[in-house]
């Protein structure tokens, strides 16, 4: 399949690259481009040098000067494995027409070894940091992803990785600019968009296609993550908050949006609630302490199963972790993450509300220290 390839980054031109001036079919981007380049080599990569505008505009920029129906938005900081490509495209190969995109799992790539691009090695990162995200990122993709898709009440395919239909990203106008949630404010318009014009879509998630992505190695670039994320989110539900509880927009309005607003909204503020409150009427007599105690222990036990579940179906089906020791410290991570992380985690989000609140649109960068050495 000898398709073409667009980039949109910022590239300091090899001798191996030819200056062209190929037309663009849409113009999404807001800033200028200076330059297209074609590779001597592999005449099918397009390389797109602009300005600086983003992700979301440099993202635009190559949907624009794409020709295939189907478009792929991957982070740099992210490898899909060899066949991921062609699985996701599987699904449009027998679609009817409804489908417009595809999602498929991140796995955190700290601790794998990686060379010329390529993963030649799953491991397991020494940093406690990254293995919390690992116990995370499973949760959040092998259970409240394929659920969400199950039901297709699909809200999020991961910026990291995500498979398009063209015709549908450019009808919409592409990612939205003044957001710092833009992937998931992108999955929200496009239901928004479909159900408006009320047309059959679909848009499906599949687990064992697996993008490796480098994530946060320490607390301060976790910090300006969950920050960027909780602001994300809050911005996406405020653009589209006619969408909430309306039965126009169907199970999508009345069960997806919701569980965005319950999530996003009452749960910060609700757990830290929960945090204050229950210590303070256990120490003023007004809840007995071992009451307290059992209830506490109850939600850490919950959540450890919850995590436990999601590794031993992982493990069933994808088997991504490679050895039993692997497995162990990953379960070990599960339990301790209760204690701490998920409360610094608050904290983040908490910090991501006032972010939120202040409109500062500034862009908070996390730090990375390459692949290889998280």
């Amino acid at each position: 399949m000898n398709s073409p390839v667009t980039l949109s980054v910022k590239v300091i031109v090899p001798s191996a690259a030819t200056p062209i001036s190929p037309p663009g079919s849409a113009e999404l981007q807001q800033t200028r481009i200076r330059a297209t380049y074609r590779s001597r080599r592999y005449p099918n990569l397009l390389v797109v040098d602009k300005e600086n505008g983003r992700k979301a505009d440099a993202a635009n920029a190559g949907i624009g000067f794409a020709r295939t129906p189907l478009v792929c938005v991957i982070d740099a900081d992210s490898i899909i494995e060899p066949d991921g490509l062609l699985r996701a495209a599987e699904p449009f190969m027998y679609d009817d027409g409804r489908l417009i995109a595809v999602g498929g799992a991140i796995r955190i790539a700290n601790g794998c070894t990686i060379k010329g691009g390529s993963l030649q090695k799953i491991g397991i990162s020494k940093s406690l940091v990254p293995r919390f995200q690992t116990v995370e990122y499973l949760r959040a993709f092998l259970m409240n992803r394929v659920a969400n898709a199950h039901t297709n009440t699909l809200m999020l395919i991961s910026g990291a990785f995500g498979l398009f239909r063209r015709s549908t990203l450019v009808e919409m106008g592409g990612y939205r600019h003044d957001t710092v949630g833009e992937d998931l404010e992108l999955v929200v318009r496009m239901h928004r968009h479909m159900r408006d014009r009320e047309r059959e879509y679909r848009m499906a998630f599949v687990p064992d296609i697996v993008c490796w992505t480098e994530a946060p190695a320490a607390l301060d670039g976790l910090d300006n993550q969950r920050k960027r994320w909780q602001q994300g989110a809050l911005e996406t539900l405020q653009c589209h908050r006619g969408m909430i509880f309306n039965p126009r927009y169907g199970r999508i309005g009345m069960l997806a949006m919701p569980q965005i607003v319950l999530e996003d909204i009452i749960g910060p503020p609700a757990e830290l609630l929960g945090y204050l409150v229950l210590p303070a009427a256990a120490l003023l007599g007004l809840l007995d302490p071992m009451m307290a105690l059992a209830f506490f222990f109850v939600s850490v036990v919950f959540g450890c199963v919850l995590s436990l579940g999601t590794l031993a179906l992982e493990e069933q089906q994808l088997r991504r972790t490679p050895t039993a020791t692997d497995l162990v410290r990953i379960g070990i991570a599960a339990v301790i993450e209760n204690f701490g992380y998920r409360q610094i985690n608050l904290w983040y989000r908490l910090q991501g509300i006032r972010r939120f609140m202040k409109k500062d649109s500034t862009w908070a960068a996390v730090p990375r220290v390459g692949f290889g050495k998280g």
